[in-house]
């Protein structure tokens, strides 16, 4: 049997998908292979272009280059093309500490050549090594996502593969470096809020419960505007007035008081956010004719003295509302949330069914030397609009193809923006913001031509506040159920508390194993055995709804911290007993938070006790 049907019998066995790609794929890219003197290396020829796949003097000080910024404390490695499996050898005889390797390869043809000369099991044993091979950069860039992060890691490429397959790097490390920055910033958002989180939940749960189906209603069939701070606003914020009859409008956040500041007043408010900030938006506006669109995460001092009808929505990642939700038997559709309003408002039209969703004022980016349109109000108008200094923005085109400027935090609210509408390509999106940048997914348009266009129907929205309206009487049971949840809630919290102190103590006892040395195999299959404390916990619906998803960010990173992929035993134990000695902590301080809030809300006394706090 020749090499290439052995490692494809090998491959048959071991790795399905890579020995389907193989027999089945057709290529990607047209790259031809020409053979050369030296058995180990050969000429590749792609798009007009030809390289040798290996320097043709020296493959040795060749590997010396490419690998020169490693520092031997790389546990994975990518890498950028196969070629001749030399990186591979290298890697192996080189970094002992290396245990994991990706290896991409976009081009079919350079697989097969790697298939054909050498046996596979030459470079697997001892590693754990995936191919990623004849793949888009789109595919690559968000497996790659999830890996970029980590301490650790380099990012290794051949140089051939650097010059003859240049856009496809470019594009899958971009794309991959835009999903990190969007878990990061989720990581960020969520490891802060926890706290905050608790607190406005259970006090926001008092304030505004309406059926998601009355929302329904009136989104059904329906074109929604979303209306956004960014400063092009000015340019059409004075045609709202005229459509309230064509289209549902949302405000949302900053956009509130700037249509407020005109005397401007949409169908609804819409805010999420947690922190004391969001007071500012609030200030010095009119809360009583236009109704609140909220999710429990809104900054605790906002529902309680908003004069208007408030609607709570449920949002996907607010786990304490879908907890309180089961346990209530409550089951309608949660929309997603952001680093952005506008992606809820978004998700809302496209969960309710909209016809078609419209942006307004989502520039994104400075346009005439402003972030925010008139009437912002406070420092958003007084500071950004007027001290820019563009070396702290980066530069992008805008949907003009100009030189335009953005922050971190708007390439983060655009990366969302585009997640929603390249999940939703049923739905129309039109940008109607007549600046700022171009969000891929969406049919640009001037806003008088999308009144001309796109909203000829009218609709009789003149009862809005009767449809969402819920008597006092609905809002009582609401609450006595809510009062009955807690209580089951706070039982579960003991048994919870109960399981985690088990964990601890016997975790203690391995640790002193640990530390004198003694027991190390008995030690490593005690740690093992650890999760079956964790399936005992996810039988309660508190951890499994509530505790683990508020925690995963922080699980995630203390599992990071304390992997170790070493030969050690005793180093392998130590740091597996901090991994679930710091999970078990991280659970301890957030079921304190619980039970302190939730007292405090069945006294009756939570929301005083945090405005004399």
């Amino acid at each position: 049997m020749d090499i290439f049907n052995k490692n494809l019998n090998i491959l048959k066995k071991t790795s399905k998908a890579l020995y389907d790609t193989i027999i089945k794929e057709k290529a990607l890219y047209n790259v031809k292979l020409e053979p050369f003197s030296d058995e180990y290396n050969f000429l590749v020829e792609y798009e007009n272009k030809k390289c040798y796949m290996h320097s043709i003097y020296d493959i040795n000080n060749e590997m010396k280059n490419i690998f020169g910024d490693m520092d031997g404390k790389e546990e994975m490695v990518v890498l950028f093309g196969i070629g001749e499996g030399h990186a591979l050898k290298y890697i192996k005889n080189n970094y002992s500490k290396v245990s994991n390797i990706i290896v991409i390869e976009p081009s079919l043809a350079i697989f097969k050549n790697f298939v054909g000369r050498h046996d596979l099991t030459d470079y697997v044993s001892g590693l754990s090594i995936s191919f990623l091979v004849n793949k888009s950069p789109e595919f690559i860039g968000e497996e790659l996502g999830k890996y970029i992060s980590k301490d650790n890691i380099k990012i290794i490429s051949h140089v051939t593969h650097r010059t003859l397959f240049g856009e496809y790097s470019y594009k899958m490390l971009k794309i991959a470096k835009d999903i990190v920055t969007m878990r990061l910033g989720n990581y960020n958002f969520a490891r802060n809020m926890n706290r905050q989180l608790v607190i406005n939940s259970l006090v926001n749960m008092d304030y505004g419960y309406v059926n998601a189906d009355k929302i329904k209603e009136l989104l059904k069939g329906k074109p929604l505007i979303v209306v956004a701070a960014g400063p092009s606003l000015n340019k059409n914020i004075h045609l709202l007035k005229d459509i309230k009859d064509k289209a549902i409008i949302i405000a949302a956040g900053t956009a509130m008081k700037i249509l407020d500041s005109k005397g401007i007043k949409p169908h609804f408010r819409m805010a999420f956010d947690g922190h004391q900030n969001e007071l500012k938006v609030f200030e010095g506006i009119d809360t009583e004719d236009v109704p609140l669109i909220y999710s429990n995460t809104l900054y605790y001092d906002i529902a309680p003295n908003y004069k208007g009808k408030k609607i709570c929505m449920n949002i996907v990642s607010n786990h304490f509302s879908n907890y309180i939700n089961k346990k209530l038997n409550i089951d309608y559709e949660a929309i997603e949330s952001g680093p952005t309003i506008v992606i809820g408002a978004m998700d809302m039209g496209v969960v309710f069914g909209s016809s078609k969703i419209i942006f307004l004022g989502l520039d994104l980016a400075i346009t005439e030397n402003a972030m925010y349109a008139s009437g912002a109000g406070g420092n958003r108008e007084k500071e950004h609009n007027t001290h820019i200094n563009k070396e702290d923005f980066v530069e992008e085109k805008d949907i003009y193809g100009n030189k335009v400027y953005t922050t971190k935090g708007f390439h983060m609210n655009r990366l969302g923006i585009e997640k929603v509408i390249k999940a939703n390509k049923n739905v129309e999106f039109i940008d109607a913001t007549e600046g700022g940048l171009k969000k891929k997914g969406t049919i640009v348009k001037p806003f008088e031509q999308v009144i001309e266009e796109d909203l000829k129907e009218r609709y009789d929205f003149s009862n809005i506040e009767n449809i969402i309206d819920v008597s006092d009487e609905e809002r009582v049971v609401y609450r006595n159920e809510i009062s009955l949840v807690i209580d089951g809630l706070l039982e579960e919290i003991k048994e919870i508390e109960k399981i985690n102190e088990e964990r601890i103590k016997r975790l203690k006892i391995i640790n002193k194993y640990i530390e004198k040395r003694i027991k190390n195999n008995a030690s490593l299959h005690e740690l093992r055995e650890m999760n079956v404390y964790e399936k005992q916990m996810m039988q309660i619906d508190l951890y499994k709804y509530l505790v683990e998803p508020s925690l995963s960010f922080k699980f995630a990173a203390i599992v990071d911290k304390f992997s170790y992929h070493g030969q050690d035993n005793i180093e392998k134990a130590r740091c597996q007993a901090k991994k679930f000695l710091g999970i078990s902590a991280e659970i301890i301080m957030f079921l304190e938070l619980l039970e302190d809030g939730c007292k405090l809300k069945k006294e009756d006394r939570l929301y005083e006790f945090l405005k004399s706090n």
